[in-house]
């Protein structure tokens, strides 16, 4: 039975609603298993656990975390590791200054938008994040939806920051020293050369310790065609002949986030939490 969602995120990074508010959403949806995975922030982990005892949801730990070929998805891990916290104390520095020079850039290119503007789309003391200015820049009529924005402006933009971006070995590294296990996630998003030579990349990934992959998630509109659901076959072959896990979860952060990645509609069975699991004894956690 496919009753568990194991990438989900709330107001702690770009979701819409709070830990507490997605715990409800997933009792009315009978799920048995959740996660959520906030980008680069276990800040909502506790409440998140808490409520989710509350409601007899058993509760899996997670983060995703940006690198520089891609996102890496952790499970399982000890929250309360110091190398980890480090970690992701400084990706999220890195963040707010990123945010800042979009700013700086919008500006530049006459968009009326400003720090304060973006801070009041942000719950205070939560994770910062380009959706945020998204949200302030429709606020102020530079377009009707995110994916607009995005599109249109956002994407367009290329910061370069002083500290190099992270590579996927590294933090795959961090995971597992904190006793966890690493997933690539939604891998219809990587780049075209990454998908054209999708092979050595997943080989890359199996080498540095990657234990896991998504082969369920949404699909939007312009990638739901023929040559797309071949590559994710492809993905599924990949999957098998490392053994790696095959995840999924609906990437939810609410539908004025999101429309497609629909709660409760792109579920795993629960054997993948086991898999898992099963995965960080092999580790030796």
């Amino acid at each position: 039975m496919k009753n568990t969602d194991l990438h989900i995120h709330s107001n702690y990074s770009d979701g819409l609603f709070s830990p507490s508010e997605i715990i409800s959403f997933c009792k009315d949806l009978n799920l048995k298993a959740i996660s959520i995975t906030d980008h680069d922030c276990i800040d909502g982990l506790n409440d998140a656990r808490n409520y989710a005892a509350n409601k007899n949801i058993e509760f899996i730990d997670g983060v995703e975390i940006q690198c520089a070929e891609c996102e890496i998805l952790g499970y399982f891990f000890n929250k309360e590791d110091n190398e980890l916290n480090k970690f992701l104390e400084l990706h999220q520095v890195q963040k707010q200054k990123y945010i800042l020079k979009k700013i700086d850039v919008l500006n530049d290119m006459n968009i009326d938008i400003s720090y304060e503007d973006v801070l009041v789309e942000q719950v205070p003391g939560h994770q910062l994040m380009a959706t945020h200015i998204a949200l302030a820049m429709i606020k102020k009529g530079y377009g009707s939806s995110l994916q607009e924005v995005f599109k249109k402006y956002l994407n367009k933009i290329k910061i370069k920051l002083d500290q190099p971006p992270t590579r996927a070995k590294k933090i795959i590294k961090v995971l597992s020293n904190a006793g966890g296990v690493s997933v690539l996630p939604h891998p219809s998003f990587l780049k075209g050369y990454q998908k054209e030579d999708i092979d050595f990349f997943v080989k890359h990934l199996v080498d540095f310790g990657i234990t896991g992959v998504e082969t369920t998630f949404p699909l939007p509109l312009e990638l739901d065609v023929p040559e797309e659901h071949l590559f994710l076959e492809k993905i599924k072959q990949l999957a098998k002949q490392y053994e790696l896990v095959e995840c999924g979860g609906s990437d939810f952060h609410g539908k004025a986030i999101l429309p497609i990645n629909i709660l409760g509609k792109y579920n795993v069975d629960y054997s993948v939490v086991s898999s898992l699991q099963k995965k960080c004894r092999i580790n030796g956690f």
